[in-house]
């Protein structure tokens, strides 16, 4: 969906096991040793999400709202 640009209704679990769904704008994905992460803008701001506890992935056909001035090489040095 990063690549097509769309909202997607995502649904993660996270690390104590309780799964969430939210609808998320992608921004990108980045790796961190083995571990693949997506970047995405939220309505409580710009979250990661690891991908391997993505549980469900429902594009809503809207399109993202990509900040002009977002950069994915800066972005990820500023979370990690």
């Amino acid at each position: 969906m990063v690549i097509r640009g769309v909202q997607v209704r995502l649904g993660y679990v996270d690390s104590k096991g309780a799964e969430t769904e939210r609808t998320v704008h992608p921004l990108g994905i980045v790796a961190k040793g083995p571990t693949w992460y997506l970047v995405s803008d939220t309505a409580d701001g710009r979250r990661t999400f690891r991908v391997d506890r993505v549980s469900s992935v429902d594009p809503t056909g809207d399109p993202v709202h990509r900040p002009e001035t977002f950069d994915l090489a800066e972005s990820w040095r500023e979370i990690s």
